[in-house]
């Protein structure tokens, strides 16, 4: 399954909610504009492309712009990167990526049998290649919070609190 939701307040100012804002109509006039869609959960996969393309053109001052998600493969990575990449030229980019504890404690088990050597294989595969989306994201100057699901909350906060710390916002 995957999430997809998008998020903005501009980077410069606090911000008032717009209830009923939508990719098609935000920012709504005003001050400081928030905009944010319902999350929505299906079984399709996420278009970046069209997601953040759709944002990008919408917004007409330099945001903080905030992705939730979990990639899942190198295709949507890829694609995910090169959109993001159109982003960061204009806004501030905060990733946050969840971190598949799952897979962690597969690789960390002691195999004891072929197939369990397997699992472990395909999940140091799939790990390592999040680490590269990851180095990728930083290299490009995203901005990325790595947490575990149940700590992803705090995270999150301590580092827009960096941000603003930092006067990046």
């Amino acid at each position: 399954m995957s999430a997809s939701s998008w998020a903005t307040a501009p980077a410069s100012s606090p911000s008032t909610p717009s209830p009923g804002c939508s990719p098609a109509s935000c920012p709504a006039p005003g001050p400081s504009p928030v905009c944010s869609a319902a999350i929505d959960y299906s079984t399709e996969e996420t278009n970046y492309t069209l997601g953040l393309t759709q944002l990008g053109a919408a917004l007409q001052r330099r945001s903080l712009v905030v992705v939730f998600t979990d990639f899942a493969d190198s295709t949507t990575a890829e694609l995910m990167l090169e959109n993001l990449g159109r982003l960061i030229r204009r806004h501030l980019v905060l990733f946050v990526v969840l971190r598949d504890e799952e897979l962690e404690a597969i690789v960390r088990r002691e195999p004891v049998d072929a197939d369990a050597v397997s699992r472990a294989v395909t999940a140091q595969t799939l790990l390592r290649g999040r680490d590269v989306v990851v180095n990728r994201l930083k290299r490009l100057g995203v901005h990325v919070v790595d947490a575990p699901a149940d700590r992803i909350g705090p995270a999150l906060i301590s580092a827009y609190l960096d941000l603003k710390r930092r006067d990046l916002m």
